[in-house]
């Protein structure tokens, strides 16, 4: 079997009479709002409320929306096993597509997205713990990772509390503790699961809609967040070659970082005045150099890269970028 990358988690909230686009905020109303979004006919039942939410719905205890009687927002949830019913019960439904709508919804916010890769026999839950308890590996997180033997193998980067943590886990010893002993799973069955809240979701989801690969950018920013490797050089990371079994995994992809909004605001304001105020005077001496070539100005500048800040500026007011 090939590996397959799936959402497996996600929840948003968005203003809730934006949304509904009526002052009739009934469940009824809300409901079939939700229902037309999504493209499905979903069998919503009521449920016990939480998170200080009012009014709460829930089809199969998996996609779960919660809003206030009168305003505020309209949160909604999909486990990785909502993800696989919307899935099943919407046909026609994409991932691209739902979550472009989505965040063109007044007051859009994104506070959580797993993208997982399930892989059949081509990582080794043995090796990854091995590496980990050898201390194999490069990794963006400060901390060790948190490992797990026994009656589940697992291996976590980073905690539920940060903005990213990488679970890897055995996904065949998981499903065979909690289906019957008929049913049949698949065996070498491993799961890199990229879970990222916040900040995080948000530079994911620029970097999707910018390249409209959701592989390039899992597998670019989960290589930029860890490699395992041959020998550990301390100090000297440059020099530790990742393992051919990581590489491979990781099928090649540039290594991408994830872009936070935080810290000092980077818009095209702030942009034109670096420009044509701190670099002003270089480019006015430059042109006057070449005797005002504005044409080879851009030949000069055309094909340099762009860091991930730069890119989502583009992405943010509307500029293609290859």
């Amino acid at each position: 079997m090939h590996k397959k990358i799936l959402i497996d988690w996600y929840s948003s909230t968005r203003n809730l009479e934006r949304f509904v686009c009526s002052d009739d905020l009934s469940p009824e109303n809300v409901l079939q709002s939700l229902n037309d979004f999504l493209g499905a006919s979903l069998p919503w039942q009521s449920v016990a409320p939480r998170n200080g939410y009012q009014v709460a719905y829930s089809c199969s205890r998996q996609i779960t929306a919660m809003w206030q009687r009168k305003e505020g927002d309209l949160f909604l949830d999909f486990t990785g096993e909502g993800c696989r019913l919307i899935e099943t019960l919407s046909p026609d439904f994409n991932w691209f597509g739902f979550i472009a709508a989505a965040s063109q919804h007044s007051g859009y916010h994104c506070s959580r997205l797993d993208v997982a890769c399930d892989t059949f026999g081509e990582l080794s839950m043995r090796s990854i713990i091995r590496y980990s308890l050898d201390g194999r590996y490069i990794s963006r997180w400060r901390l060790p990772p948190r490992i797990v033997q026994g009656r589940e193998e697992t291996v976590d980067f980073g905690s539920p509390q940060s903005r990213t943590m990488l679970r890897i886990y055995n996904k065949t010893l998981e499903r065979q503790c909690r289906v019957a002993t008929d049913i049949k799973v698949p065996e070498k069955w491993v799961r890199v699961e990229l879970q990222m809240r916040n900040e995080a979701c948000e530079s994911f989801h620029r970097e999707w809609m910018a390249c409209g690969d959701l592989g390039r950018v899992y597998f670019g920013i989960v290589g930029n967040q860890l490699r395992f490797v041959k020998e550990r050089f301390q100090g000297h990371s440059e020099r530790s070659m990742a393992v051919q079994w990581w590489s491979h995994f990781l099928e090649g992809h540039e290594s991408l970082a994830l872009a936070y909004a935080g810290g000092l605001d980077y818009n095209f304001d702030s942009l034109r005045r670096y420009t044509l105020g701190q670099a002003g005077s270089s480019i006015h001496t430059y042109l006057m150099a070449t005797d005002w070539d504005i044409d080879q100005l851009i030949q000069q500048v055309k094909h340099r890269q762009i860091n991930a800040r730069q890119r989502a500026l583009l992405v943010q007011i509307g500029v293609d970028v290859i």
